[in-house]
């Protein structure tokens, strides 16, 4: 094999690190593009893979999401991406399964009308209404249930969904039984690796940029007054308390394209309730988002811990004010 063809695989693995999705969209309308995420090797993929659990009378259940990493498939001087089953290397491992299983339901609306709601992640919130619709959908009683081998059908005057159990899936059909439409699903054989021909029913769980580029660095701010005050006003018995060994820590992390990323850890007791606990980071008029709180309700903490959905802009003290809550990691993201 000569020199070339040795070089077409590392050169097709360079090109398809370059997608249009790491680009901005160049217009205020224009459609943001996620398909890169679907080709990106350092993305954790979660394929629907298989109804765990379903209550026909409710029309609802549950989907185990089986994790899955994106490799290459090598044959002589030929490569394309496949995904495979991948046992994820999260910490702590108790705490994040390594498959989930979330929430999946269908609302009837009308003979010729349902809607389908799966949950791809860790619930962030309460439901709510959908800022997409109007109003909350009727409910139809036009659907009649019943229980078939491998699944569960509901049909109407106008068709049919059919919901297969392993692998998971959708059929649609119409009055006359003609397959409508489906999605996508994994092989029968539940370990065998899937060539990308046609991407699969997944949800993917892309990297922030800035935790993992290898150009980020973590300077620790050690000096109370350069790193956090404890609030607005503060008097000096509480400025005594941060530059103590109870001290909140803050890091800063980021890279090159100007991904920043920023961890505050509060181990200890002391808890700020209100938004005054002030990080001092710079940058005047900067928004910041809270995008994890191991304090949140998921983890076992409680509703208004920390940040979430707030506009943290920083102020002219070249600060922005946060909730702490006591025994916490919070990260935040810099707009």
């Amino acid at each position: 094999m000569n020199r070339i063809s040795r070089l077409l695989p590392l050169l097709s693995v360079l090109a398809m690190g370059r997608v249009s999705a790491d680009e901005s969209p160049r217009l205020l309308s224009d459609p943001v593009d996620i398909s890169g995420d679907f080709h990106d090797f350092s993305t954790t993929y979660f394929l629907a893979d298989r109804l765990a659990a379903f209550d026909g009378v409710k029309a609802e259940g549950t989907v185990l999401w089986r994790r899955n990493e994106l490799a290459p498939r090598i044959a002589f001087d030929n490569m394309e991406p496949g995904l495979r089953p991948f046992s994820g290397m999260t910490f702590p491992e108790r705490e994040y399964a390594v498959d989930p299983v979330l929430p999946f339901s269908i609302q009837f609306v009308s003979p010729r009308t349902v809607r389908i709601r799966m949950k791809t992640g860790l619930p962030i919130r309460p439901d709510a209404s959908s800022l997409m619709l109007v109003d909350d959908p009727p409910h139809s009683n036009s659907w009649k249930y019943e229980r078939i081998s491998g699944g569960h059908r509901y049909s109407s005057s106008a068709g049919s969904i059919t919901i297969l159990e392993n692998p998971w899936h959708i059929e649609l059909r119409d009055a006359a039984g003609c397959l409508l439409t489906r999605p996508i699903t994994r092989p029968t054989t539940a370990r065998r690796s899937i060539r990308l021909c046609r991407f699969p029913s997944s949800a993917v769980r892309p990297i922030i940029p800035a935790a993992w580029r290898p150009s980020f660095r973590f300077p620790r701010e050690k000096s109370c007054s350069d790193a956090a005050s404890p609030s607005r006003g503060s008097t000096s018995a509480a400025k005594k308390l941060c530059c103590g060994p109870t001290t909140p820590t803050v890091w800063k992390a980021w890279d090159d394209s100007g991904n920043v990323i920023l961890t505050v850890v509060n181990l200890s007791d002391n808890q700020w309730d209100q938004t005054i606990y002030g990080v001092n980071i710079g940058g005047a008029g900067d928004s910041w988002e809270e995008i994890f709180n191991s304090q949140s309700p998921q983890y076992g903490g409680w509703n208004d811990s920390g940040n979430y959905l707030a506009n943290l802009v920083v102020q002219s003290d070249g600060r922005f004010y946060i909730r702490l809550p006591k025994w916490s990691v919070l990260i935040f993201r810099k707009h």
